[in-house]
């Protein structure tokens, strides 16, 4: 039987990090996980997935991310279970691990080499179906860009000086194209263990999870419930034996329908059961999509009243620079203006004793 590559991705932002980082690391309760099941953390230590691309984003990136940015991408890595398990692909839960061991390697390889410093966190989970992997990446990608020049810059036609800056940009780096390479080259790392690629193009979908438990829910649900009719015998010959036998054919229907009312209220029950349970997730499904659009307003909001601020700020020390500029302006001015005037009182002092006549010798005279 032919075992093919497995490879799917999911873009997260920061609200579903934590959620994503408890269940790969089993910190919540996972329905299909086996208790008695193996998980191990081949990359990220000791550390949360949340910390692990804060971590990350922050030894990049300057600037912080804007809040609907997709953070990290996790990619989902297995294989056939016809290569785990090939004697019996059914038998959920088994697998040889010297087959796991040489996929796992090869895998572990093909994320390093290809994603480098930008994989943060690689999780082996051995406790569901099929072995696979988890990994976390942070879609940080680096691109010259040209800084801005000044209209003096432009005018003088000065080339604008390049620089380096580093983003996150899961769009480009997980675009169609993007994808359908990398189903081909994680197929190409496998192509010595015998596993293939799918068919390029295939309509086929992944099934997602909930739907599964939807589905199986419902298959657990038994559409027919039977009700054991009571068996009325046939009347006794005798006259004498009849009232004995009324009373025993009363008793069984009497009991019949006793256990019929039984079963109805305890189908009852469960339906309000369902019901008020169904009702109390969409509630709290509700609450939280509200909560967490209250909380993004009021990160936008902060956001702005954050950048008002700082522009405010920054007004306020250029018009105190402004105002300071000025007043030592105008306090040169008048000293200009008062050495001015001490000039202007010498020369009118100069000009009256030169126009002074001198009557002492008008009378010699």
């Amino acid at each position: 039987m032919e075992a093919f590559a497995v490879c799917r991705i999911r873009k997260i932002k920061s609200p579903s990090l934590k959620a994503t980082g408890d269940h790969n690391l089993r910190l919540i309760n996972v329905p299909q996980a086996n208790e008695n099941g193996k998980i191990s953390r081949i990359i990220g230590g000791k550390k949360h997935t949340s910390d692990l691309v804060k971590e990350q984003i922050e030894k990049q990136i300057i600037k912080k991310p804007r809040k609907d940015a997709v953070v990290a991408v996790e990619m989902v890595l297995s294989a056939s279970p016809e290569y785990f398990r090939p004697e019996n692909p059914d038998k959920y839960g088994q697998f040889n691990d010297e087959r796991v061991q040489k996929w796992k390697e090869k895998s572990v390889a093909f994320l390093k080499e290809k994603y480098k410093s930008n994989l943060v966190e690689v999780t082996l989970h051995l406790d569901e179906a099929t072995p696979h992997l988890h990994a976390i990446i942070v879609p940080l990608t680096t691109s010259i860009k040209n800084k801005r020049r000044t209209k003096k810059q432009i005018k003088d036609d000065v080339k604008p000086k390049a620089y380096q800056s580093t983003s996150l940009n899961a769009k480009d780096m997980f675009d169609k194209h993007q994808l359908v390479k990398l189903q081909t080259e994680y197929a190409n790392s496998l192509s010595e263990l015998g596993i293939k690629r799918g068919i390029a193009g295939s309509n086929v979908k992944n099934k997602r999870l909930n739907k599964h438990y939807r589905q199986a829910f419902k298959r657990n649900i038994p559409k027919n419930f039977p009700a054991e009719a009571p068996v009325i015998e046939s009347p006794p010959s005798l006259l004498e034996n009849r009232n004995k036998w009324l009373e025993q054919q009363n008793k069984k229907i009497k009991d019949a329908f006793l256990l019929m009312k039984k079963r109805i209220a305890s189908l009852t029950d469960l339906a309000i059961k369902q019901r008020d349970e169904l009702k109390d997730n969409r509630s709290r499904t509700f609450k939280v999509a509200d909560m967490e659009s209250q909380i993004e307003s009021f990160e936008l909001l902060i956001s702005d009243l954050k950048a008002e601020l700082t522009q405010s700020k920054q007004s306020h020390k250029l018009d105190v620079k402004s105002l300071e500029d000025s007043i030592q302006d105008l306090h040169k001015r008048s000293e200009g203006i008062v050495e001015q005037n001490r000039v202007l009182l010498e020369r009118v002092k100069t000009l009256n004793k030169l126009k002074t006549p001198n009557y002492e010798d008008d009378l010699t005279i």
